[in-house]
Parts: structure tokens; C-alpha cells; sequence
């Protein structure tokens, strides 16, 4: 993936930090969607898909369209190889209370990665791999060069206990799941 250069050149597509805050992309019309928080397009883009409410309350649902072809880097490593988080605290929450907290660490913790997904409008989905709805509390996603699209899988593991009146884990209980290989995610690398 890239772009093509007034001399007939394919380069690099442009990165995070060039498109959300070098402004590379804007006035062209492209814009589907504004965001009010970059934390929140960030978490958008890592998940793929989403429904946007707007101010009147009225939503509309965005799903994944294409990428910029950058190599996706994971913030959650980059904060612990920094020493902000631990492997045993990292999460999607801890990420954004930090990211939340530091306002003016945003940028630098944001553009670590250079990818950027891109979106298209959708009535329905979030859709996977054969552009259908997925399959609520079923559908996985993993490397298509480890596991074929479709594929059957087995789920055995351990889910947390909530307290409802805490939201905290009082408790593991085994769990069991059959599941089908139908999301997708440009993330995603190797078997594991």
C-alpha cells in the first residue's frame, strides 16, 4: 500500500502522526466522520469498527474499509517497555486512563503506531472476513496464514466472576466455547 508522487513514484502511504496532526489529508473532502477525542479514534481504529453517537443522540455504525499499509506497533507495549505500565496491568482501560490522564503525552503514545485504518459507513455488522454480520459471542479472529478463514475452534478457558455491586473479580470459572474463525484484524500476526 502507498501513494503515488508527481513523478510516478509509490512511497509510503502517510503515517498517524502525518494524517491527525500534520493535517496531510485534510480539506480534501474525505472526512466521513469527526471525532472529538483522539483517544477514542485511536481505540476505534484498533477495534475496527464501532458506532459513532452523535450529539442529538442519533448513531451510525463505521466498519474497517482499508489501512495506510504501516506496520501496526502496539502502544500497550511501547508504555511498558517505557516503565507506565506492567504486563500484568496493561489493558485497553489502562491504556486510556493514561492516555487521559498525560493529555499532552497524547501525540508522542498515539504515533507510536503509524498505521491507520480507514472506515466506510454501514448500516449493519460488524462484519468479518466474508463481509456478513459476525456471529455475537462466536466469532474470532486470527493470522489467515495460521488458521484458514471459516475454521472450527475450541475455546477452554478460565472467565473472570464480576461483583456487580463492585465491578470487581471475586472469582475465575471455567468456561467453554465452540467458536468460528470469521473477524478479522490486521493486527493480528502468527498463531499465538
Amino acid at each position: 500500500r502507498g501513494r503515488l508522487t508527481k513523478q510516478k513514484r509509490i512511497i509510503p502511504y502517510f503515517t498517524r502522526d502525518e494524517i491527525d496532526y500534520k493535517g496531510r489529508l485534510a480539506k480534501k473532502g474525505l472526512e466521513l466522520l469527526r471525532v472529538d477525542s483522539a483517544v477514542d479514534r485511536f481505540f476505534l481504529q484498533v477495534q475496527g469498527s464501532g458506532i459513532v453517537t452523535f450529539e442529538d443522540g442519533s448513531t451510525q455504525r463505521v466498519n474497517y474499509a482499508d489501512s495506510s499499509g504501516h506496520t501496526y506497533r502496539s502502544i500497550g507495549k511501547h508504555l511498558i517497555a517505557k516503565g507506565v505500565l506492567t504486563e500484568e496491568n496493561v489493558s485497553m482501560k489502562t491504556i486510556r486512563a493514561h492516555l487521559e490522564k498525560y493529555p499532552k503525552k497524547q501525540r508522542k503514545i498515539l504515533t507510536h503506531d503509524p498505521s491507520y485504518v480507514f472506515f466506510r459507513l454501514v448500516d449493519d455488522g460488524p462484519f468479518g472476513c466474508f463481509e456478513v454480520p459476525l456471529t455475537a459471542y462466536r466469532s474470532i479472529a486470527t493470522d489467515r496464514r495460521a488458521f484458514p478463514a471459516a475454521a472450527l475452534g475450541l475455546i477452554e478457558t478460565e472467565k473472570p466472576k464480576i461483583d456487580e455491586k463492585t465491578g470487581k473479580i471475586t472469582g475465575w470459572q471455567k468456561f467453554t466455547r465452540l467458536i468460528v474463525n470469521q473477524d478479522t484484524g490486521g493486527a493480528i500476526k502468527g498463531p499465538g
